[in-house]
């Protein structure tokens, strides 16, 4: 089986029935070993019971599969891909609890490869690999930021990590605070008007020959509360209103 054969196998495979049943059959059958030796080395990579009852890297992975919902080609090499990086991630503390720091990076770093391999095209390599290499990055959104929480959500592919975030939750620990996190983020961030692009800016207070100083914030910020509630409709408005605005503190 050439390359490109073995890529329509497992395209058939994921938009399929039972994916999972159908893989453990390919790796019982020695196909996972001739044909992807990197999905098939994450067999016998034990994880921490605490984190992943389900059991080893290869057991997660086909937990997730047959757990997927959504049948999409991108979305299943991103499962297949995920925790690639796990084999050499593989550390151990002392009393030999298993841990995959960083396995995410080295795992997005393996993918474009992979998939060239199989003929991907570049913008689908570009599309999995960076699923793979974003995967953890949702563990402790809780804990950023507003400004870069709200960053996270422009993703181009938003669904498809939401969706590989889930399903990475349900078949291990089974912990969704972080998925209905994002959810609820997801809901407030559509619902909230994006905020408007300002008429008046700091150059433009410039060379109505304000002394540049801290009452510039104050000045742009009232601008836009103004632009908000309508007082200001247009870049016209708002050159007069800061004008007039100058001539009355002079």
């Amino acid at each position: 089986m050439d390359h490109i054969t073995f890529r329509q196998t497992m395209d058939s495979l994921l938009t399929g029935r039972d994916p999972h049943r159908q893989l453990r059959k390919m790796a019982e059958d020695g196909v996972l070993k001739a044909h992807f030796p990197e999905l098939d080395a994450l067999r016998g990579v034990v994880q921490p019971e605490k984190w992943h009852p389900e059991g080893d890297v290869f057991e997660h992975t086909l937990l997730m599969l047959s757990h997927m919902a959504w049948k999409s080609v991108i979305l299943g090499w991103a499962v297949l891909l995920h925790d690639i990086g796990k084999p050499a991630a593989q550390t151990f503390t002392p009393d030999g609890v298993p841990h995959f720091y960083g396995h995410e990076a080295v795992g997005g770093d393996m993918a474009p490869a992979i998939l060239r391999r199989y003929g991907f095209t570049e913008e689908e390599t570009l599309r999995i690999a960076a699923l793979v290499r974003n995967h953890m990055r949702y563990t402790h959104l809780h804990l950023a930021r507003r400004k870069k929480q709200l960053k996270f959500l422009e993703s181009p592919d938003l669904p498809l990590e939401m969706e590989l975030h889930r399903l990475d939750c349900i078949s291990s620990n089974g912990i969704m605070e972080n998925y209905i996190f994002l959810l609820d983020l997801k809901r407030e961030w559509q619902e909230t008007p994006p905020e408007p692009v300002p008429f008046l800016k700091g150059r433009d207070l410039l060379d109505l020959g304000f002394t540049p100083g801290p009452v510039f914030a104050k000045i742009l910020r009232d601008a836009l509360e103004c632009q908000k509630s309508g007082t200001i409709t247009s870049r016209a408005d708002a050159l007069r209103w800061a004008d007039a605005l100058r001539d009355q503190s002079m």
